[in-house]
């Protein structure tokens, strides 16, 4: 049984600032030529697919002080420049993928690096990033700088990670399912680091007081939100609305909002459209 759970909508705090297109706006324009929006429109009601993953991106909330976060700040703007309520679904990453596969979603937000084989699958189709990450180093606890590093835990998508030998010649790499697990080992001394995508980091870095995440970074990967397959127009109007908050600032509130409390790495406004993101990682990956 899937452990997605619908939540209410209506409150306030998890919507972030808004902004409703005034008449003639070019937004307006979009929704009139697009059968999919109209219907949303219709409706009354966007349907969002939340991830329950990464503190500050994703949102859970059944856990308290986990119930805002960017991904639902940015829902919240979409379904304001259509007019309609949020409605949102929280899950893991896999489960609000097998909900908009399915058609019980028109939007969602996993955490999972764009590649070629995932912007080109039939399964679902991508918008621009709403967020780019950095593979970084955090360091544990215990170890002063980078010349202390030997051994390093990795978690997260591997087809996209650097190997730690390629950071510095000498490391060690050793992989984890999770970031708990590379958490409990850079609290108990078996690995001087962490290396994973800095949004991914974020929590780890608040858990483990004297760990600290460097500026250093080893790749770049784009975070795009998720249409069902074919919806251009839907991921159109996305990517319009989202640089748009970008252009008029509430972007950056958000992270701030969201995710400077976390670290001390500054707010990076994606700058990528989804090809250009899926460009990063060709390297002849299957489709997705």
């Amino acid at each position: 049984m899937s452990r997605i759970r619908l939540a209410a909508s209506l409150v306030g705090l998890l919507l972030g600032a808004a902004c409703v297109p005034p008449p003639g706006d070019a937004l307006e324009e979009r929704i009139a030529e697009d059968p999919t929006l109209l219907r949303i429109v219709d409706r009354g009601e966007l349907r969002v697919g939340i991830p329950t993953e990464a503190l500050g991106i994703g949102a859970d909330p059944a856990t308290p002080g986990r119930e805002a976060s960017l991904t639902t700040d940015v829902a919240g703007w979409i379904a304001d420049a259509l007019g309609v309520e949020p409605s949102f679904r929280f899950g893991t990453t896999a489960e609000i993928l097998e909900s908009i596969h399915g058609g019980d979603l028109d939007l969602a937000f996993p955490l999972m690096p764009m590649t070629e084989g995932a912007v080109r699958s039939t399964k679902r189709s991508y918008t621009a990033p709403y967020y780019v990450a950095h593979q970084r180093l955090l360091l544990a606890p215990d170890t002063t700088g980078i010349d202390d590093v030997g051994k390093v835990c990795l978690f997260g998508d591997a087809r996209t990670q650097v190997p730690v030998e390629n950071i510095s010649p000498g490391l060690e790499g050793i992989r984890s399912n999770d970031g708990q697990g590379c958490a409990r080992m850079a609290a108990s001394g078996v690995v001087d680091a962490i290396s994973a995508p800095d949004l991914l980091l974020y929590e780890l870095e608040a858990s483990l007081p004297g760990s600290r995440l460097l500026e250093p970074s080893y790749n770049t990967e784009g975070y795009g939100a998720v249409v069902q397959y074919g919806e251009t127009g839907l991921a159109g109007f996305v990517d319009a609305v989202i640089a748009r908050a970008i252009d008029d600032g509430r972007w950056n509130e958000a992270f701030e909002a969201r995710i400077a409390s976390l670290t001390e790495l500054a707010a990076e406004p994606p700058d990528l459209t989804a090809e250009e993101a899926g460009a990063l990682f060709p390297r002849g990956l299957p489709l997705e």
